[in-house]
């Protein structure tokens, strides 16, 4: 089926939404849960003794159906809006997954990732295992670790999918191959305004120059495509 006002195309093929990926993962999950956990744990790091039964939810709202059931006096210490894009759920482990799609990771998002880690820990206890992974385009890990700013990522602890691995993994799924396209590849997508430069996060000097150089590079690169977009 296609659309007239589309230009021939349908609503999956223009989408950029990041829940609609999410929603079309968590179907295929739910087909084998065990194979997807097989799967974080090769390309994500995880544990490779991890055991299910597993089960997933999709735009989980944690903290408020959690405490509604079991803790209703704590609601007020917690965000009663904060959803996690995907959850894997066993008797001894969590793994949320935060998603991005055309769009990149922030620092100020990590801030609230890291409070997620610790908040999950409280309430769950020490015999719950909580671990976040990030899922992203490839192309934005790879220009992360070439130009990036060091602070949006650092919650994920290098635990990272990116949708080109999961839409090898589930083969024959639209959607899936079209959250491989939409990450903005403009130099100015990747420069994060509000993070730490390389060279407030430590390392060797040799290393910090390096990365100083690369975002000289960056930021020329996203003066030009500044100017280029005023002149048309």
């Amino acid at each position: 089926m296609t659309i007239g006002y589309f230009k021939g195309r349908n609503w999956s093929q223009i989408t950029r939404e990041e829940r609609v990926f999410c929603a079309e993962l968590e179907f295929c999950i739910r087909e084998d849960t065990d194979k997807f956990i097989d799967f974080l744990i090769q390309e994500a790091g995880l544990p490779a003794d991890l055991k299910g039964p597993w089960e997933v939810a999709y735009e989980a709202c944690f903290y408020r159906d959690y405490l509604h059931c079991f803790d209703p006096t704590k609601k007020s210490e917690y965000s009663s809006k904060r959803t996690f894009d995907l959850v894997l759920f066993s008797d001894r482990a969590i793994v949320v997954i935060e998603a991005k799609a055309a769009e990149s990771f922030t620092a100020t998002q990590a801030r609230y990732f890291e409070r997620d880690m610790s908040d999950l820990r409280k309430l769950l206890g020490a015999d719950v295992e909580v671990y976040l992974v990030a899922l992203a385009s490839q192309i934005y890990f790879d220009n992360y670790d070439k130009i990036g700013r060091g602070a949006a990522l650092k919650p994920f602890e290098n635990r990272r999918i990116s949708w080109q691995a999961i839409a090898q993994f589930y083969p024959g799924r639209p959607l899936l191959k079209r959250a491989c396209e939409v990450y903005e590849r403009s130099p100015l997508a990747i420069v994060d305004t509000d993070s730490k430069p390389y060279w407030q996060e430590g390392g060797s000097t040799k290393a910090a120059v390096a990365r100083l150089e690369a975002e000289i590079d960056q930021r020329r690169r996203a003066i030009d495509v500044l100017k280029e977009r005023e002149s048309t």
